[in-house]
């Protein structure tokens, strides 16, 4: 089992819990971003922000957490930091001096691949259990649905994590995927006076992530 705790793997999205958690501990909700063309441009899952696009930081954190936007991690790593690098370096620095883990490496704020952007499962859990005794962590990712209103996408984010909807008592989590990680997810459920957090990472397809819990 401890083999298994601390093999690396690729976390893909559930990354943004360590970058939420930073920006939300470090900078004021109520801040004004500007989103710049690098956040504008960036691959995969986004929330469609235009260059330019001023936003509040809370919503930003909403669209990182609940609908997974990577253009979203870009503008809060660079309100945060300044640039993506520096970010990172906090976000090493803080899961290893403030929350303690011992096996992780992170390079970005979104969870796009990168070799040397790796976890362990324990790690995760680690970060999450950090995150969660923030309450505006917690009522983020427990938001099932919320309408956004923004310049250039107007819609109704549904959170992609969908075990909230399908397991009883889960309040919050977060799942990703990319080629090189597979599906990997984060899942807080809480039971009476219980709560519990489980990590799967190389997950072959969402269902098989539903199978696992």
């Amino acid at each position: 089992m401890k083999n298994k705790v601390k093999k690396k793997m690729y976390p893909a999205s559930i990354t943004k819990i360590l970058t939420a958690i930073i920006a939300i501990e470090g900078s004021n909700l109520n801040d004004t971003v500007t989103v710049s063309k690098k956040a504008r441009e960036v691959d995969g899952t986004r929330v469609y922000l235009e260059e330019g696009e001023q936003v509040p930081l809370k919503k930003l954190l909403q669209g990182l957490l609940i609908n997974s936007g990577n253009d979203a991690a870009i503008a809060i790593a660079e309100h945060v930091s300044g640039n993506v690098t520096d970010f990172s370096k906090v976000m090493n620095r803080t899961a290893k001096e403030k929350i303690g883990v011992r096996n992780s490496n992170f390079i970005n704020p979104h969870g796009l691949f990168d070799p040397n952007h790796q976890t362990t499962a324990y790690d995760m859990a680690k970060i999450t259990q950090y995150a969660m005794k923030n309450k505006t962590f917690r009522e983020i990712v427990g938001t099932k649905e919320l309408r956004w209103n923004g310049e250039g996408w107007k819609t109704t984010l549904y959170n992609h994590n969908k075990l909230l909807w399908r397991y009883e008592g889960v309040n919050g989590g977060k799942n990703g995927y990319v080629d090189e990680s597979g599906s990997t997810l984060v899942t807080s459920a809480k039971r009476g006076s219980t709560e519990l957090i489980a990590v799967t990472l190389k997950a072959h397809h969402q269902k098989q992530l539903m199978k696992i819990l």
